[in-house]
Formats: structure tokens, sequence, C-alpha cells
């Protein structure tokens, strides 16, 4: 990509057991699978050029009974610029342009007051299954 990777690389939970699980997911389903797994995100410089590696976002799989989850997370350095908005927006266009997608899911912890504020700006809604809180998804 020829982009710099900063220090604080891989962000969050984008790590080795992820892209391996990702790769792994790849392999099976062949083809078919290209875009529902990892995404990387760069920023470009003033040419357009590629500069360096802010985030990784991506699908947990291909849709599911007419459902796909999304997952999303930015270095620290360039959070709180809008990048994890963009990217959960880009994430949930792209799925609903595909056929069959009915819903859109998304997780994170009740703690990830940030996270859960991108999701509401996306059009997300969080909803409760009995004691244990459910995903958040989007219709």
């Amino acid at each position: 990509m020829d982009a710099a990777v900063p220090g604080s690389w891989p962000p969050g939970e984008y790590d080795r057991d992820a892209l391996e699980y990702f790769r792994g997911r790849l392999a099976e389903g062949g083809p078919s699978q290209v875009g529902w797994y990892g995404w990387y995100v760069l920023t470009t410089d003033a040419e357009g050029q590629c500069d360096s590696l802010i985030a990784a976002a991506g699908y947990f799989g291909p849709p599911s009974q007419g459902s796909v989850e999304i997952g999303f997370s930015v270095i620290p350095e360039a959070r709180g610029r809008g990048y994890a908005t963009e990217i959960a927006q880009a994430l949930v266009a792209n799925a609903f342009d595909q056929p069959g997608v009915q819903v859109v899911n998304a997780r994170t912890a009740d703690s990830n007051v940030p996270s859960a504020r991108v999701l509401l700006r996306c059009g997300f809604t969080a909803w409760v299954r009995e004691q244990n809180r459910g995903p958040w998804n989007i219709k």
C-alpha cells in the first residue's frame, strides 16, 4: 500500500488474530467472500498519494438471513476527526446496496461511548434482549 504504519497499529481488536480469522474465511469461501471481511483505511497526502494507515473496518462475513454485522476501529491519534462516522456510513451504504441485506448490526461495549455516538449518528438504534445487551442495528 506504500503507506506509513503508525506505532499504534493495529487499532483495537484488528490484530493478528483478527487478520488470521478474516484470511481463513476468505480462503474457505473463495471469491464470493471478497469484500465481506477486513478493509483498511488510509489518509492521502496533498497529491492524493497514500499517506498513513488510520483504521481497520469491515464486516464479520457475508449476509446471513438478510443481516450483516460491521466493525471498525481507528488508531488513537486519528480519533475525534470523523473518520469512524465516515467509515460506518460507508459500510452501511455498501451493505444496503447488496441484494438481500435488510439489517446491519454493530456491537460496542457499554463503556465505549465514542463508538456508541458514531452508531447513533449513523442511524443505528440500540436494543436489549432480556438481561443482555443486544446488538445495535439499522434497518
